[in-house]
């Protein structure tokens, strides 16, 4: 085989290499995930073979590691997207706010929250008061107060929170269960460290905060022209 083949396979290698981690820094692809294992698999390959012309064992050792760690990488992740379970009242809300997200990221989030049940009349936010939580609404109604007056309504499949969570700022608002209700809440800083650990995570996190904030800002100006 001619010497520039071993050549050419050593320089894809490596522009394999820099490719997925470049890939990885932006975003477009997850450590975790099986295209990033893929292509660190074809980078070693493919350097392994521009060592048959000119051998060196440190570096063969170092290819062969990466191969098998990501394949192990792979099996790892395959077995647990494959083995996660929800409940039937987590499936709504991974369906409506995490569509996105892998099982296993949607299983830690959860993991890190807590459902309860909640009795008409109990306040979950108050206005001008500080709440380093987020919660969802998966059954039952809330009233949004502003003052003593109703303003709107939190129905099922409903965050409560999404403006403040990742700011720290006061309820814009105060929230009263209007009847007996299921919700799911997760402390902020649980919810900080799931998206400082997982960018990707993190961008389906925010577009779904920012997707409920949206529509109540819709809703609400739906509710002043109709007046």
């Amino acid at each position: 085989m001619s010497d520039w083949v071993f050549e050419a396979a050593g320089l894809f290698g490596v522009f394999t290499y820099l490719g997925s981690y470049a890939l990885l820094q932006l975003g477009f692809v997850r450590g975790s995930g099986y295209a990033y294992a893929t292509m660190n698999i074809l980078a070693a390959v493919l350097v392994l073979i521009s060592l048959a012309e000119s051998f060196n064992l440190s570096s063969a050792l170092i290819q062969v590691s990466w191969i098998l760690l990501s394949a192990i990488g792979m099996i790892r992740f395959y077995y647990l997207h494959h083995t996660i379970r929800f409940s039937a009242e987590e499936k709504p809300l991974v369906a409506s706010k995490l569509p996105h997200a892998t099982r296993i990221a949607a299983r830690r989030f959860l993991d890190a929250g807590h459902w309860h049940d909640g009795s008409a009349g109990e306040v979950l936010m108050r206005e001008g008061e500080v709440y380093a939580k987020l919660i969802y609404l998966g059954e039952g109604r809330a009233d949004v107060l502003l003052g003593q007056q109703i303003v709107g309504e939190c129905l099922p499949d409903a965050f409560l929170g999404e403006l403040t969570v990742l700011t720290g700022g006061a309820a814009t608002a105060t929230v009263v269960l209007a009847s007996p209700s299921r919700y799911f809440e997760i402390g902020a800083s649980a919810l900080e460290r799931l998206m400082g650990s997982d960018d990707g995570f993190r961008i389906i996190m925010e577009g779904a905060l920012a997707g409920d904030a949206g529509r109540k800002l819709i809703a609400a100006n739906l509710r002043i022209a109709a007046k």
